[in-house]
């Protein structure tokens, strides 16, 4: 089995600080692009509903807040479909989405076993530089 989890997106590192230290990337994608494994629409809701593609003029970034170690985003994303869930005639379905993303330790933690006790599903996903 492999437990190695999908990279999503790899990016071009747009600057430098001086001493290299720093690295600034342009994560705009990952936010208004539809990418199924960062939405909360499941393959079985965009069936259910008859997801015909995310719609560019309707979706956008709310709010970005920077951290010391970590950047939230919230943003907004509406699709067209065939059969949404309600108000039918809009023939769109709107979600608001939150992501954080955390500076790792530079020491690596200690990997977590999965247990199946724990109510809840978890997934990491890489991103790269280059």
């Amino acid at each position: 089995m492999n437990n190695f989890q999908p990279i999503l997106r790899a990016f071009d590192i747009e600057a430098l600080s001086e001493d290299s230290a720093g690295v600034v990337i342009d994560v705009t994608d990952l936010f208004i692009k539809d990418i199924p494994s960062m939405t909360g629409l499941s393959a079985g809701l965009r069936t259910r509903f008859k997801v015909r593609r995310l719609d560019p003029d309707r979706t956008f970034i709310d709010e970005v807040k920077s951290f010391p170690i970590n950047v939230n985003v919230r943003h907004t994303l509406t699709y067209e479909v065939t059969e949404p869930p309600s108000i039918s005639w809009t023939g769109t379905i709107s979600m608001q989405m939150f992501q954080s993303m955390i500076l790792l330790p530079e020491e690596p933690m200690i990997a977590r076993l999965a247990d199946p006790r724990v109510g809840f599903s978890y997934m990491t996903n890489r991103l790269w530089l280059t």
